[in-house]
This record gives C-alpha cells, sequence and structure tokens, in this order.
C-alpha cells in the first residue's frame, strides 16, 4: 500500500457533532506556522498555503489521485530527474497513472518557501520509496526545488527539479555533532543550567579556567555557578572556528566566545570581554562530549572588538533558532493533521498543557489529550483533504513563552467517497519555550464553524 507521512499534527473527529473539527482547530494552530519574521502576515499566509498545496501534490503523487495531480500541475509544467531527463506533465503524470511510476512513499522534511509576487519558489529535502516498472521499492533521498505560480487565483507548479543525496559520510555527520554540541553548551550556560551543562562533558572531564585554576569532574559544577554569580546578566555567544580529528572518536576543537551584559557586584556594566575555548572532544556511542577544556582570555580591547562580532548578531540568531523551531512545529503538525496519528497529535504538548473546547471539559495535562486524541481518532474512515491555517496576530514574551492568534480553513469527508464538507475555524495559543530549545503547545482553545 502506498503511504505518505508527514510527520505530527492534530485530529478530526465526528463531523456531525463537530468536536473533532474543534480539535483541528486548537491543535493545529497553537504550534503552527510562526514564521514571525513578523512583518508581513499576508506573504506568510501565501508561504503556509504553498506548504500545505505541495503536500496535498505529493499526497495525489503516491495515492495515484490523478484529477487533483492535474489540477494543481500547470500544463506547461516540467519535471527534470535526477538523471538530467524531462518530461512534460502528460509524460510524467501518464508514468503515474499507468504505474510504470509508483511513489510508495514520498516523506518531506522542512519546506522552505521564497515568493516574488505570483511566483514562488519552494525547496525542500524528501526522503521517498520509488518503484519503476514494478521494481521492488528503493528508497531514496532527493532535494526538490520547485517552481510556482498562480494563474487566475490558483497556485500551480510549473517547474520542478530533483537531485539525488548521497548518503553522508560519517565525518560530516561527527562534525555536524560537535557544531551542536557547541551550540548546546552556550544555550545551557546562558540558562544557567549547571546541569545541563554537564550532561555535555565526561564524568571524568577537566577544565582549566583563564586564570589557569583546574577543576575535575564535579567541581567545574560548582566553578560554573560560581562563574554566574561573578557575571550576573551576562549573555555567552559562541562558534565554532576549527575541527581537527586527531581519531574518529576524538577531536580538538577551538571555539571562539564572547560575553556580553553582565555586571559586578554592585550592579556597573562591565565591557565585552571575549577569548577562545579548546576543547579535547570524544565520541562515547553515538554522542559528542568534551572530555577536557583549555578556557583562554583574549589579551587586548583590540582583540575583544575584532571578536565582538560574534555577539553582535545574538539576538537575532537566538529569535530565528525559535522561529525556526516553532515553523517546524508547526509543518509537523499541518502533516500530522492528514495522518491523524494520536501519539504525534499527543507530542507537540507540553507535560502540563491545558487544551479548551467550546462547550467541552478542559482537557488538563498530555495524558488527558492523549486520551481524547485517541477517542477523536477511532473513525478510520474520516479523511482531512485540505487544512491551510494562517497566523493573524503573533508575539514573543520574554522568559520563552509566545502567544499566537490564527485562523484555518479546513475540508473532509466523513467516509470514504463520501460528501467533501467545509469548515473554517478560530485558535488561540500560547507556546513554551522548553530547555532543549523546542517548543510546546502550553495552552490552547478555539472553535470552528462550517
Amino acid at each position: 500500500m502506498a503511504v505518505y507521512n508527514q510527520g505530527m499534527t492534530d485530529d478530526v473527529h465526528d463531523v456531525t457533532e463537530m468536536i473533532m473539527i474543534k480539535r483541528i482547530l486548537t491543535l493545529a494552530c497553537l504550534v503552527g506556522g510562526i514564521v514571525v519574521a513578523a512583518t508581513d502576515v499576508n506573504a506568510q499566509g501565501e508561504s503556509t498555503k504553498l506548504r500545505a498545496i505541495e503536500r496535498e501534490r505529493l499526497r495525489a503523487l503516491v495515492d495515484a489521485d490523478m484529477a487533483t495531480a492535474r489540477r494543481l500541475h500547470a500544463d506547461d509544467f516540467q519535471l527534470i530527474n535526477p538523471n538530467g531527463g524531462s518530461m512534460s506533465k502528460e509524460k510524467y503524470l501518464g508514468n503515474i497513472a499507468s504505474g510504470d511510476l509508483d511513489y510508495l512513499e514520498w516523506n518531506p522534511e522542512e519546506i522552505q518557501v521564497r515568493l516574488y509576487g505570483d511566483s514562488a519558489v519552494i525547496r525542500y529535502l524528501a526522503h521517498l520509496r520509488v518503484s519503476v516498472k514494478g521494481s521492488p521499492g528503493r528508497p531514496v533521498t532527493f532535494w526538490h526545488t520547485d517552481l510556482y505560480e498562480k494563474r487566475h487565483g490558483q497556485w500551480q507548479i510549473i517547474w520542478s527539479h530533483a537531485t539525488q543525496v548521497n548518503e553522508p559520510s560519517d565525518r560530516a555527520a561527527d562534525e555536524s555533532a560537535i557544531r551542536n554540541l557547541a551550540a548546546s553548551w552556550e544555550q545551557a550556560w546562558n540558562r544557567r543550567d549547571a546541569k545541563g551543562l554537564a550532561s555535555l562533558r565526561t564524568e571524568d572531564a577537566d577544565l582549566v579556567s583563564v586564570t589557569a585554576r583546574r577543576w575535575k569532574g564535579s567541581e567545574i559544577e560548582a566553578e560554573n555557578t560560581a562563574v554566574w554569580d561573578r557575571f550576573r546578566g551576562g549573555m555567552l555567544s559562541n562558534k565554532v572556528a576549527n575541527i581537527q580529528f586527531l581519531k574518529p572518536d576524538v577531536a580538538i576543537v577551538h571555539v571562539d566566545w564572547v560575553l556580553k551584559g553582565d555586571k559586578d557586584a554592585n550592579g556597573a556594566q562591565r565591557d565585552l570581554s571575549a577569548g577562545v575555548v579548546t576543547w579535547v572532544a570524544v565520541k562515547q556511542g553515538t554522542r559528542w562530549l568534551i572530555r577536557s577544556a583549555q578556557n583562554t582570555l583574549a589579551p587586548s580591547p583590540a582583540n575583544v572588538a575584532s571578536q565582538g562580532t560574534l555577539l553582535e548578531g545574538q539576538q537575532n540568531r537566538d529569535r530565528e533558532a525559535d522561529l525556526a523551531a516553532i515553523e517546524k512545529t508547526h509543518q509537523q503538525d499541518i502533516a500530522a493533521t492528514f495522518s491523524r496519528d494520536p501519539v504525534a497529535l499527543t507530542d507537540y504538548w507540553a507535560d502540563d498543557a491545558i487544551r479548551l473546547g467550546v462547550g467541552q471539559p478542559a482537557e488538563v495535562g498530555k495524558p488527558a489529550i492523549r486520551a481524547s486524541n485517541e477517542r477523536q481518532t477511532a473513525n478510520k474512515g474520516f479523511k482531512v483533504l485540505s487544512y491551510v491555517p494562517e497566523t493573524k496576530d503573533f508575539t514573543f514574551l520574554d522568559g520563552g513563552w509566545a502567544v499566537e492568534w490564527r485562523t484555518f480553513t479546513a475540508s473532509y469527508v466523513e467516509s470514504p467517497g463520501g460528501e467533501a464538507k467545509q469548515i473554517r475555524g478560530t485558535v488561540l495559543g500560547v507556546l513554551k519555550k522548553l530547555p532543549d530549545g523546542s517548543w510546546k503547545c502550553f495552552r490552547a482553545m478555539g472553535g470552528a464553524s462550517p
């Protein structure tokens, strides 16, 4: 059976009672499209629509739903395949209709969108399983770049270009893991999370400070706490400058850092400081950890100034990371609205979340939300045909919180071959940032109507 898997989203229930609809709204809007580069809500809405349309197109290709596929592909559509060959709309869809080209799975990752008036370019990495002329399904990974145009008010795909991806080398994966280690170190330091920092070191780790003092093991945790007390309010920014592998599981890592905004015991603002920390990083199992660290302070104001550019973009980088995390959850949410997986519908709620629906008792805590999701997905004949959310207002609050107001439109059938029905709704959600940098739904309320 062909499978189209899109990740996480909310559920839909029995349409006649509208309970399912309220859940779609409530779940789908809270973690959704918070691509709040925040300057153009209309552009954001169009980007969200394009992502939904692309997912609808992929489902149609996997399901061999030719009516939908023909509607979404322009008459002058052209595909450039990974081998460099080209296919017209008739040739491409004809191969799918005949079964000569059979997409068994097509799972997109994050879909990036660039709008240019009535044209748009989208790009994403996708994992597929493809059968050609009856051959066994072969898993492949492609980068897809597609051009869409809005014609007569309808977005249609004009060009599509696929490039096959070779599996990354172990070295590339290790380098990525080490850079993620540095990012986790920065985040834990700025949270004043001593145990979070400890989780990034080996149990026998040692540290030499900028004053040539040496600590081992649990002593480092105590020293971190003392440092935060001395540098009150300081925010750290770092950047991996160099990685050199001594062995497959041992690397020397140089990390540039900048500290800004800290105050002395009297509350006076200190000057910016900067330096370089050198790690001996080791791989234990699948994780890279810090085995040894040597910290060096930049020796002069000139050096500090030259490294200060690391921090200039700190606030922007933090906000961009938050937006990316929220957008990822948004796309998972949209995908899950179609898949109706009760586990996925629950995963993006905080443990202490509360969900409110019109005329329904409050669902308090993640277990209660999971139980409700299980009930709402019992009707396996129910199918979501379309779901397009639109962010009307979004605000970041201090301390790792965000509030959003969203509207959405959706269509569905209650059973195979049933009449398609339309709904629209509104949701107000509160999002919560967790220590690992992910965002979860903390509170949500909403309603829907035909």
